[in-house]
């Protein structure tokens, strides 16, 4: 299947969990813990969880843990779930439980747990027979770590890991062993590369963008920010190799502007520093690449209003409303949800990289489960 011309990447930490469109690629490195990907090759949607242990030690909480199995799976659920989709439909793929301290004994005296990649890989075949899944193919146990990177408008799941044929039983190599070409092949589900990234330039102006913000650069700076119920657009031109980030708090508002000088609080003042910048780079608007982010509830159980509208919600509105009205071309977004998430941006090669932090799905998909 053909790359999309414009896609997301989310980097996944132990515990965190997503779920997206064919326009997302997901990626994570893997020592005894457990990923789990699950794709539905009709719709072209899937996700990918990141757990660490079996199950919680104490009692249930009120909100899930993507560090945990169990609950790993029942953020899965509520994903099929919304999307109107049967666990029989997904295909699922299991990845790591690799022995990171393969020279250890497993003992009692040993302070950390020899046995955990074991455990994380017998919860992982209970949990998917359990909930109706059926695996497609797997990649468990042996020693080390591995990288996982999962294309969902694909479906395939590219590993690399040290020595990665030679420690599995010849049944799983053959699945794994493909030629290491440069293309992928269209009869291949996985691979034992990754692909090769843009160079990235020798010297890096890195930039933090805190709330108000605005930062416009070229080819030789990244740019990053952390987003809750705010939003960051990226603007970034593919031919000079130059672009943006803002980082607005609210739509706008402002009655009266103070001084002559524009507030990057504001989405309306943002999009006119955009504005700037375009006309004195002497390009045109039509010839930058839009991405939207943030908007994200960081009070699920708390109803937070402005004007009777969610104010992340209002931020993404106004943010799309005015790239439109502007003429800019947006072609990928990652809006809302719950929680905040990391945004880099690289001008240097567009690329947008996304990490979103564990926020538990709160009471909306414990109720949901039990209208079902």
């Amino acid at each position: 299947m053909i790359k999309p011309a414009h896609v997301i990447d989310i980097f996944l930490q132990p515990g965190d969990f997503y779920f997206g469109d064919e326009n997302t690629s997901i990626r994570t490195i893997l020592g005894s813990c457990v990923s789990i990907t699950m794709w539905h090759p009709t719709r072209l949607i899937g996700g990918m969880c990141h757990y660490m242990l079996p199950s919680r030690a104490g009692a249930a909480a009120d909100s899930l843990d993507g560090r945990y199995a169990d609950e790993a799976l029942q953020m899965f659920l509520h994903e099929i779930r919304a999307a109107k989709t049967h666990p029989a439909e997904y295909r699922v793929k299991l990845f790591g439980a690799g022995n990171m301290f393969p020279d250890v004994k497993k003992n009692r005296e040993h302070k950390s747990d020899p046995n955990v990649p074991d455990k994380n890989r017998a919860i992982a075949y209970s949990l998917i027979e359990k909930h109706g899944f059926k695996i497609d193919a797997e990649d468990l146990g042996g020693d080390g770590h591995r990288q996982v990177l999962f294309d969902i408008w694909s479906g395939h799941a590219w590993l690399k890991k040290p020595a990665l044929t030679n420690a599995l039983p010849k049944k799983v190599r053959k699945s794994f062993e493909k030629p290491q070409q440069v293309h992928r092949q269209p009869e291949a589900d996985h691979a034992v590369h990754l692909p090769q990234a843009i160079k990235k330039p020798d010297f890096v102006l890195e930039m933090f963008l805190l709330p108000g913000d605005f930062y416009f650069g070229d080819a030789e700076t990244s740019i990053r920010t952390v987003l809750g119920s705010c939003v960051a657009i990226t603007m970034w031109h593919p031919k000079q190799l130059i672009g943006g980030m803002c980082h607005f708090m609210l739509p706008g508002g402002r009655r009266t502007a103070s001084s002559g000088r524009l507030n990057g609080k504001y989405a309306d003042e943002a999009i006119l520093m955009f504005l700037q910048e375009v006309k004195r780079s002497k390009t045109y608007i039509e010839d930058y690449e839009v991405k939207i982010f943030g908007g994200g509830n960081m009070f699920p159980g708390i109803v937070k209003k402005q004007n009777g509208v969610d104010i992340g919600d209002n931020n993404v509105e106004m943010a799309k409303t005015l790239t439109a009205h502007h003429g800019f071309n947006v072609i990928a977004q990652d809006v809302g949800k719950t929680g905040h998430r990391n945004v880099i941006f690289d001008i240097w090669s567009g690329h947008v990289w996304v990490k979103h932090v564990s926020k538990a799905l709160q009471k909306q998909s414990q109720e949901q489960e039990n209208v079902k």
